[in-house]
């Protein structure tokens, strides 16, 4: 059997759908559409995941919508990244990066709500590359305050909100970016990059975090 997600490809159309059903469900009925138990199937499809063409890549059937898993060769990662949890659906973390940035932005579906404002977690790095070595130079983590129709559209992609509350900013550093360090974890000391010990701190989805820093973690 082919690797069956929660997604579909309509001909007409040229496009990608993800749809509102649990992966490992939509996997059952695809057996039993196969074995001739199952006439017809009809989905919903989310608005905000509908790709141009024909999108097989796996990452879909994971918790990215789109881009890459984390490197420490930042230059192969994708300007945005966007992971979702499958089992809390609008539950996400956007990454986005260019040249001398890394910005952590975590969504919630039970997010935090002020006088009428949504508001999200913000992790920033800021970095530089010499002799072969990424380096840190400035972070600092930040709530971001949106209106409801602010919030809709950063759902879909990255905007900005209308205001922002700093809690605290590191300058001036020189930290590598592959540091790690010392933290308790079940009653035992471990080692842990320091990048996904910040973001822990601040973002309540660690699911999201774990997959996203897989490759290092």
């Amino acid at each position: 059997m082919p690797e069956i997600c929660n997604r579909l490809y309509d001909k007409i159309k040229n496009k990608t759908f993800i749809c509102k059903i649990d992966k490992d469900f939509a996997k059952i009925l695809y057996q039993l559409k196969e074995a001739g138990y199952i006439g017809k199937l009809s989905f919903r499809g989310e608005n905000e995941y509908i790709f141009d063409g024909y999108v097989a890549r796996e990452p879909l059937c994971e918790e990215i919508a789109y881009g890459k898993k984390f490197l420490w060769d930042i230059s192969e990662l994708h300007n945005v990244t966007c992971l979702y949890n499958n089992e809390l659906y609008n539950n996400k973390m956007w990454i986005k990066v260019t040249n001398t940035d890394m910005t952590f932005e975590e969504l919630l579906d039970d997010e935090l709500t002020q006088n009428d404002n949504y508001i999200t977690n913000v992790v920033h790095f800021q970095y530089t590359k010499s002799n072969g070595e990424y380096r840190i130079t400035h972070l600092d983590h930040e709530y971001i305050f949106y209106t409801i129709d602010e919030y809709m559209e950063r759902r879909k992609r990255i905007t900005k909100g209308h205001m922002r509350l700093k809690t605290f900013k590191v300058d001036n550093s020189n930290i590598p970016m592959n540091y790690s360090c010392k933290v308790w974890q079940n009653s035992k000391i471990i080692n842990e990059p320091f990048i996904y010990y910040v973001i822990s701190l601040y973002f309540k989805d660690l699911t999201l975090i774990k997959e996203y820093f897989e490759l290092v973690y």
